[in-house]
């Protein structure tokens, strides 16, 4: 059995606790919107109820896709989509705007848990590596800052939250990406937090082993969740070969591909924004390689704006001198042009077909996926890319034979009620 080598802790309801989070949300999005009105005052604005309740909507329409497709997105998705239920369009700096009002209104809303401080140290000075990893929309300096504010963040070697990934906790990428960046296996972390779900199915389900922080916060406890969960009180003894052991494609021999390989290739995606996504970086390898996208795949987000396809639909000639200009992206006006016009084309597609991701799951040809995106106005997407597309987004199983991955989507697909 592999011994722990790193510890990582959820954040709110372990680390730190919101007492009045449902009653003082509210409150905050009042203080966001009276910082935006004295901003801008020369813009007609609704109510402050209206505007509100039209936050707090998108906010609880957030939540309500991590619990059910597992989905993340960043601040800037969630308050647009704000303004977008009050049919305003706004500015970047007024988007800002209304962020940073509620960044000031948040700031010291959390308290540290009085045990918090002593067990970090306690773990470190025994010399196990030491993470976070905390379901969130919040901007991360939004958090960083309260951190810092409780002497959390000097202890913590690694921070991760999911406003800066695709997807959130129980979605065993989240947990694989946690490990990689403590330079450490899976198997070889231990996982703290107060949602049995979330936190500890999840942890369990990606190789971890995990501990459940009961508190008095009124969420989930042991009752009602899977059976498996029980074994959270001992290590997690597992008939699988190490991390380091398995047999993986060839392909997947260094980082960054070996943690994309055993967390994201063939994973089938379901998402549209992912889905979004995936096609343009397919695009923007082409003539380079994969490697090199994803070392830049974090910059990629922050240029397209985590690629929500309606707001890279709405990008203009100046987003594209921004772009030309960003020099932590691959540079090819051809391939952005291509990028923006294939936004368009897919907010097309999603009217017809409902979503994107209904539309592709329908083909097993890359050949007539192909054919049929250009013929809708789609461009980057030949036989090549799309095939490359269809492996990444797991409509094929293209594992190599004895790949441990293979075996493991294969069985997946074999379990999965269909769609």
């Amino acid at each position: 059995m592999t011994s722990p080598r790193a510890v990582i802790f959820d954040l709110g309801g372990t680390l730190v606790h919101w007492s009045d989070w449902e009653t003082g949300a509210d409150g905050k999005w009042a203080a966001s919107y009276d910082h935006l009105v004295t901003q801008f005052s020369d813009r007609k604005w609704p109510s402050r109820d209206a505007y509100v309740n039209a936050m707090r909507d998108a906010e609880r329409d957030h939540w309500r896709r991590v619990d059910t497709e597992h989905w993340s997105g960043p601040p800037t998705g969630l308050v647009r989509e704000g303004f977008d239920r009050l049919g305003m369009p706004v500015s970047g700096a007024e988007l800002l705007g209304a962020m940073d009002g509620y960044a000031k209104a948040i700031a010291g809303w959390s308290t540290v848990d009085p045990e918090a401080v002593t067990v970090l140290k306690l773990l470190r000075e025994r010399g196990y590596r030491l993470g976070l990893l905390s379901n969130t929309w919040w901007a991360a300096d939004w958090h960083n800052a309260d951190l810092a504010a409780h002497g959390l963040a000097s202890l913590l070697d690694v921070i991760v939250y999911t406003s800066d990934l695709p997807h959130s906790k129980p979605h065993r990428t989240v947990f694989a990406e946690v490990a990689r960046r403590l330079d450490v296996e899976t198997d070889e972390c231990v996982m703290i937090g107060d949602r049995m779900v979330d936190d500890v199915s999840g942890a369990l389900e990606a190789g971890m082993r995990a501990v459940w922080r009961k508190n008095l916060s009124g969420f989930p406890s042991c009752r009602g969740v899977r059976r498996r969960v029980k074994r959270v009180s001992a290590p997690r003894r597992r008939s699988t070969p190490s991390a380091a052991r398995r047999h993986r494609c060839a392909w997947a021999s260094r980082e960054p591909l070996l943690s994309y390989h055993d967390s994201e290739w063939g994973q089938p995606v379901h998402d549209d924004r992912l889905l979004f996504e995936f096609l343009i970086l397919e695009g923007m390898q082409a003539g380079l390689s994969w490697e090199t996208v994803l070392r830049k795949r974090d910059a990629f987000r922050r240029a397209f704006l985590n690629f929500n396809p309606a707001r890279v639909a709405n990008f203009t000639s100046k987003d594209v001198t921004r772009l030309m200009k960003d020099e932590a992206i691959i540079r090819n006006r051809a391939k952005i042009d291509a990028a923006i016009g294939n936004a368009k084309a897919l907010a097309v597609l999603q009217k017809e077909f409902g979503s994107f991701d209904r539309y592709v799951w329908e083909f097993d040809d890359k050949d007539a996926l192909s054919k049929d995106l250009k013929k809708r106005g789609f461009r980057f997407v030949g036989p090549t890319i799309v095939e490359s597309f269809m492996q990444a987004v797991g409509i094929r199983n293209d594992h190599e034979r004895g790949c441990y991955r293979r075996a493991e989507l294969t069985r997946a697909r074999a379990t999965r009620p269909a769609r």
